[in-house]
């Protein structure tokens, strides 16, 4: 199966919605997870009041009224803060603003490059809990807005920020590229590979899982140089993409 520009995907209900950040053919499409059948498209890209010349999508969304409400955001809006991340939190449903602060301790440095703190962050389905994967740094942190629930969990020791960002942007390891929650669980992609070959890398990838206590529960092999995932627990698969933009099911238990 390929889908034309997808960056990632997610299954809610018995449906994968693939996003593509570029919007062509729309910013999204549905396949069904029973046979993986294309179903609908929809957001289209714009440039009137409402619309989009791009979309950021992290997999924030909620039901409503039997509706599906995504949140999108728009890059073009964002401001950057050198040598820090703000972290804003939200609430989804009325969009107001809760919390909002500076994601890193002001130790960190204003030298540091950009894209070494690049990151995904996902929300408990249930509690006030995030889970957030910071590509170039080989663990994954666990925190609450207000920062009471603070900590780290990693299968290996901690990269050292101060180290890694003396290296060229080349030399960059990605890590964990990417993650997915449930209510029990933390499943992230963990790659090992130089951020400029990583998705042209062949062999196998892991997925590494963890409970919101941080304790490690499994790593599971996946076969093929899958670069993003998703988890449909329901059924115990795994949806896999690879840098060619094919995608492949496995089964797998824990």
């Amino acid at each position: 199966m390929e889908i034309m520009g997808i960056n990632d995907f997610m299954i809610i209900d018995t449906f994968l919605f693939a996003y593509k950040g570029s919007g062509h053919n729309d910013f999204f499409e549905i396949y069904s997870t029973n046979n993986l059948q294309y179903l609908e498209k929809f957001l289209s890209q714009g440039r009137g009041p409402g619309e989009f010349l791009s979309i950021q999508f992290t997999q924030n969304y909620f039901l409503k009224n039997g509706d599906l409400v995504l949140w999108v955001s728009d890059g073009a809006l964002q401001k950057y803060i050198p040598g820090n991340i703000s972290l804003s939190v939200q609430n989804q449903h009325t969009g107001e603003t809760t919390s909002e602060r500076n994601f890193f301790k002001s130790y960190i440095p204003e030298s540091i490059p950009i894209p070494l703190l690049s990151m995904g962050i996902a929300k408990h389905p249930e509690k006030d809990l995030f889970a957030c994967n910071i590509l170039f740094f080989n663990q994954i942190n666990i925190f609450s807005p207000d920062m009471k629930t603070n900590f780290s969990i990693s299968y290996q020791p901690p990269i050292d920020i101060f180290k890694t960002a003396k290296l060229p942007d080349p030399d960059f390891i990605l890590y964990y590229s990417s993650l997915h929650v449930s209510s029990e669980y933390i499943y992230a992609l963990y790659l090992n590979k130089k951020n400029n070959l990583f998705s042209y890398a062949e062999g196998a990838t892991e997925l590494h899982v963890f409970d919101w206590e941080g304790a490690p529960i499994t790593k599971i092999q996946i076969p093929d140089n899958i670069i993003y995932f998703a988890v449909y627990e329901i059924h115990h698969y795994i949806y896999g993409l690879k840098g060619n933009e094919e995608l492949f099911r496995y089964k797998f238990e824990i």
